[in-house]
């Protein structure tokens, strides 16, 4: 799996072993999300800190409770808050939201992980954590492994010399459309792709550019998007694009051959690390790609 929602129980916060795994193993860059159970989990943990002795333990709580920091994640269960945290861990099982819960008094279940099991949790999620393999997956189960990066990448730059996004084959435009809708309901205002005309290739790009950004102006006019929506072309002649990326601004993903459905072939997603995120989204986010190719196709979505 790409990424694990892990439900807390905010008073095993006042464990040092607890402190110690959030502070290191939670985060953009680790593929661990808390499950915003009860919702609002950030400010009902912040109370519990403030009832700490002062210390080495509360200053990281205090540093993680930011919210860039320690990152949370919705969940799609329309779930009773004022119901006891364990009601609302049972709804959420129940719809297969939570896979892995950390409290005060486990039960002998599955995903189930007290304050004396939290080396085995991190154990195990190390393995499973931070890469996928879409080969066989409709476009609904991609967006569901998608869901969290979604929400939390309001900007996003789909890099691929070879990406299409409407004038293709039905499933990959399905894709795209899902997890496009996907992004926008969750309140993305920029997207942004980044392709190859490559003088080898150019005759190709041209003859289905058009289409493609027909196809899109329509698409995007239908759902009532009113961000931004840029693709670029270009010719990467003297310094290649290669690589695949799924950038956003809070981290990315490197995807394999793209935003494509693979029903044979191994096609595996991973997280990117820290160092090369930051270096890829200096270049394709922060600043403008068009700078570095000047022979360049742009077409922008016009509301």
């Amino acid at each position: 799996m790409l990424f694990e929602k892990v439900a807390i129980e905010p008073d095993l916060l006042s464990s040092d072993e607890l402190v110690y795994l959030l502070h290191h193993n939670f985060g953009w860059f680790d593929g661990r999300f808390v499950a915003d159970l009860p919702k609002n989990w950030i400010d009902l943990s912040r109370k519990i800190m403030h009832t700490l002795p002062d210390g080495i333990k509360k200053k990281k709580l205090e540093s993680l409770l930011q919210i860039q920091r320690l990152p949370t994640c919705r969940l799609n269960t329309n779930l009773n808050n004022y119901a006891s945290w364990l009601d609302l861990i049972d709804s959420a099982k129940n719809n297969n939201e939570i896979p892995i819960v950390l409290c005060r008094n486990p039960r002998q279940e599955k995903g189930w992980f007290g304050e004396a099991d939290l080396d085995k949790y991190l154990e195990d999620s190390k393995k499973r954590v931070g890469s996928l393999d879409i080969r066989g997956m409709k476009a609904d189960q991609v967006i569901t492994a998608l869901d969290i990066f979604l929400e939390a990448n309001k900007q996003i730059a789909l890099i691929n010399p070879d990406q299409w996004l409407l004038a293709q084959t039905f499933d990959n435009r399905e894709l795209f459309k899902k997890m496009f809708s996907r992004w926008h309901t969750y309140g993305g205002v920029r997207f942004l792709v980044i392709r190859s005309k490559r003088s080898n290739r150019e005759a190709e790009v041209l003859d289905r550019w058009d289409r493609e950004i027909n196809d899109l102006q329509k698409y995007l006019s239908n759902i009532g998007y009113v961000k931004d929506f840029k693709i670029i072309a270009v010719n990467d002649d003297a310094d290649r694009l290669h690589d695949r990326y799924l950038l956003g601004n809070r981290f990315g993903l490197k995807l394999g051959y793209g935003l494509e459905i693979s029903h044979t072939k191994s096609h595996p997603w991973t997280m990117m690390q820290q160092s090369e995120y930051v270096a890829q989204q200096r270049q394709f986010l922060q600043l403008d790609i068009r700078d570095k190719y000047p022979d360049h196709t742009c077409w922008v979505f016009r509301k």
